[in-house]
């Protein structure tokens, strides 16, 4: 399930820190407890738990979309203008729980920001987006928000950020992908299909990608610095696990706002036009 947010801002100009994205989580599990508290702390304390006890959330959001020319970046602030911004909401959730959910965000208070400065407004529109139509073979995407992969091993414990170009990059997104298809399937009583990394396949479109550093939980004791990038890229995958990532998000820390992913269509030469370019469109 996806709804686009329409938030109505009280004032102008308001003043957005750049490291927005652990607010704007904290603001949605806050939403999500107003009406069902139980629900939220499953899904903040406990997300869904693959046999092996590894745990996901399935949500994720977009970056804060701000209209052309009503916005300008002053040191660590953004400078809002406009009246009005738009958030996209993505959500992997059995079919009964999507109104429930839907319903919760019209007319809520939205607050985001830190000590310095917040951007305050209310939620005065909400749209459900019709799900795609997957198709069977290569499936072009845009991010929304920018995609979070990393790795560890013995020789480097700490978190090695990966570029969409790195030899691992592929390796390490499917394997994320059928850990959250299976965590899901577990925890929703269905019978995951035995899918291997072999019929997962990833193709960078973009000539060049962007990187996005983000810090979440900024100026804590415990606050970490995540570098994602936005890019075009093509996914070829059982259509229930293309359907999961567009929703739950591709890539790690989707909760936080990473890997949030526009469906362009499927990959044909007929997304070779202006309509489809397959080159960097400034995502």
């Amino acid at each position: 399930m996806r709804i686009r947010l329409t938030i109505e801002l009280n004032n102008t100009p308001q003043y957005l820190p750049l490291n927005y994205k652990y607010p704007v989580s904290s603001w949605i599990y806050k939403v999500l407890a107003t009406a069902d508290k139980e629900f939220a702390h499953l899904l903040h304390e406990n997300g869904y738990r693959t046999s092996e006890g590894k745990r996901f959330k399935l949500f994720t959001f977009s970056d804060l979309v701000v209209p052309k020319g009503h916005w300008i970046i002053k040191g660590d602030r953004m400078e809002i203008s406009a009246p009005n911004l738009n958030l996209t909401l993505s959500f992997q959730l059995p079919i009964q729980t999507e109104k429930f959910i839907s319903g919760l965000f019209l007319n809520q208070k939205f607050i985001a920001g830190d000590a310095r400065s917040n951007v305050e407004g209310k939620v005065s529109r909400v749209e459900l987006e019709e799900p795609p139509e997957w198709h069977d073979g290569w499936n072009l995407f845009s991010t929304r928000s920018p995609i979070f992969i990393a790795k560890t091993s013995i020789d480097h414990p700490h978190p090695q950020y990966l570029e969409p170009v790195h030899e691992d990059y592929r390796h390490q997104l499917a394997r994320n992908l059928i850990e959250k298809y299976n965590a899901f399937c577990l925890q929703t009583n269905q019978q995951a299909g035995l899918i291997n990394e072999s019929a997962i396949d990833f193709k960078l479109i973009s000539p060049k990608f962007k990187s996005s550093l983000q810090t979440i939980k900024a100026n804590r004791e415990n606050e970490t610095k995540i570098k994602a990038y936005r890019y075009q890229f093509a996914l070829k995958a059982p259509k229930e696990l293309i359907s999961l990532a567009y929703y739950a998000g591709f890539g790690a820390e989707n909760a936080q706002g990473f890997g949030c992913c526009e469906w362009l269509g499927p990959l044909l030469p007929v997304n070779a036009t202006k309509e489809h370019p397959l080159e960097n469109t400034g995502v």
